[in-house]
């Protein structure tokens, strides 16, 4: 998956407002982020947290919230088809298997999953010919 190779800076940086996990971590007061225990990212940037916390000595631990399934869905279909309008009108899109042709098929959006004609993709695994990760945000 995309993040699980990140770094805690990277990871950070990419989920939070906080510039590096070393000001995440040292916070004052009585603040504790709070993540959303539906995505594997995010849990893996609680579990940094807290463990940063443990070493410390330090009793704060990250909040882990789950929203119903259905909104972390039409979320994540939302987030998608935003990502499918920006990828019909992309030349250059490449996958672990090659490159695609948008003008082939059409991009789709069906429970929080995204296809190319009847192939599915994983969506952070999608680069432009520089390499560089095609995002909904692109």
């Amino acid at each position: 998956m995309l993040f699980s190779n990140m770094s805690p800076n990277a990871l950070t940086t990419t989920l939070t407002a906080f510039g590096s996990i070393a000001a995440l971590i040292s916070v004052s007061g009585k603040y504790r982020p709070t993540f959303d225990a539906n995505s594997p990212a995010e849990m893996r940037l609680a579990d940094l947290y807290d463990e940063a916390q443990i070493a410390l000595k330090c009793d704060k631990r990250a909040f882990r919230a789950r929203a119903p399934k259905s909104i972390v869905i039409n979320a994540r279909n939302s987030e998608l088809r935003r990502l499918a309008e920006i990828l019909t009108y992309k030349a250059d899109i490449y996958t672990p298997k090659g490159r695609l042709y948008a003008f082939d098929a059409k991009f789709s959006v069906r429970d929080g999953k995204l296809f190319h004609g009847q192939t599915e993709l994983d969506p952070s695994k999608l680069t432009d010919g520089h390499g560089r990760l095609i995002t909904s945000d692109y």
